[in-house]
């Protein structure tokens, strides 16, 4: 089967989630004897803009899409004008049966109206709720929460990026914590305050109209998919409550396990990590008595050691299992033959516990 992978970039230009599952997904769709063709975008100042360049990969193939700066506008930044005619030219190039969209970021939701007007069957795995939402992180330049549903709160958002796109060449769209140019701070922080004035904003008044448009777009786009997936419950919902009317499929995003192969045994390596860090007792953790006997603090401390390394360490038996553990070895030592002193009724062999001068008459 001709498969098309779509994203908005890939390894080893980008190799944060989307990119790495995208190409641990373009692997194994290639080991299982499929025809892979990934379609990404990457800076390449030296191109034509919107050229297309192939690229050769072991398995599978790639198409990069180049691009520019990053444009300091919001709209441009998250669709690029001419992206979605230059997907409609790969894929007349490559002729797929199937186009796989993970993300839509500089590309724009056009992507799948170009791949449904050429009647492909085209699946949508939403990896977070940027496609319907305009945001992708759902955090505020100033790293507090945003609303998704707050439209007029996405458009002071969009405005203090735009102070954060005159301050830096590149940036995640929130101000680094480490920032300590408080004139800065005080301008992200007055663009992302709410005013009186709002309501009389005309620029304002015309992100949140681009926004509610830009929303209502990519909505309908995911709608028009054959399959909507997303790997959790939490996003499903957070895209049914942003006004997706689509059936989405919670479908959880596979692991390349053979990259984790060559790692030692995790058991070996939990244990070599516990017994590198220092034993050192935990404050306020086993009794006086423990701690006199120099028991308890040492036990606490390995299992506070076992923990920072990573795992959850080996817990004592509780003291009734261990209450039972001595009664049960006890009595597997009175089996014994025993006399008339003796709990066990008495034999004519000699007694163990009291010696042959009790024997049984």
């Amino acid at each position: 089967m001709r498969i098309a992978l779509a994203l908005h970039a890939f390894p080893p230009h980008a190799t944060t989630g989307v990119e790495t599952y995208g190409e641990a997904l373009a692997r194994a769709l290639a080991r299982l004897g499929h025809e892979v063709h990934v379609f990404a975008p990457r800076r390449d100042e030296t191109r034509a803009q919107l050229a297309l360049v192939r690229e050769e990969r072991d398995g599978y193939a790639v198409t990069w899409l180049a691009l520019g700066r990053d444009p300091d506008d919001g709209p441009t930044r998250r669709a690029r004008p001419g992206a979605a005619a230059a997907f409609g030219r790969f894929l007349d190039r490559e002729q797929p049966e199937v186009v796989h969209v993970q993300h839509v970021l500089r590309l724009g939701a056009e992507l799948v109206d170009e791949a449904r007007a050429r009647d492909l069957v085209t699946v949508f795995t939403a990896h977070d709720p940027f496609a319907a939402l305009n945001d992708y992180c759902l955090v505020a330049p100033d790293l507090s929460a945003l609303d998704p549903r707050d439209l007029v709160a996405q458009a002071r958002c969009e405005r203090a990026r735009g102070v954060l796109d005159a301050a830096f060449a590149a940036h995640d769209g929130y101000l680094p914590p480490q920032e300590r140019d408080a004139t800065l701070r005080a301008r992200v922080a007055a663009a992302l305050t709410p005013r009186a004035e709002d309501r009389d904003d005309a620029d304002l008044a015309r992100r949140v109209a681009r926004l509610r448009l830009s929303a209502t777009r990519g909505s309908g786009a995911l709608a028009r998919c054959d399959r909507v997936e997303a790997p959790t419950r939490w996003l499903a919902e957070l895209l049914f409550a942003a006004g997706l009317r689509a059936k989405i499929e919670v479908r959880a995003c596979g692991h390349d396990v053979d990259a984790l192969r060559a790692l030692a045994p995790p058991t070996r390596a939990r244990r070599t990590a516990a017994r590198a860090l220092p034993r050192r007792p935990v404050r306020g953790e086993g009794s006086a008595r423990a701690a006199r006997r120099g028991r308890g603090p040492r036990r606490r401390g390995r299992a506070h050691a076992a923990r920072r390394a990573g795992h959850e360490p080996l817990r004592r038996a509780p003291r009734a299992s261990r209450a039972r553990g001595r009664r049960a070895r006890s009595a597997d030592r009175s089996r014994a033959p025993s006399c008339r002193r003796c709990s066990p009724p008495p034999t004519s062999s000699p007694c163990r516990r009291c010696g042959p001068r009790t024997r049984p008459s």
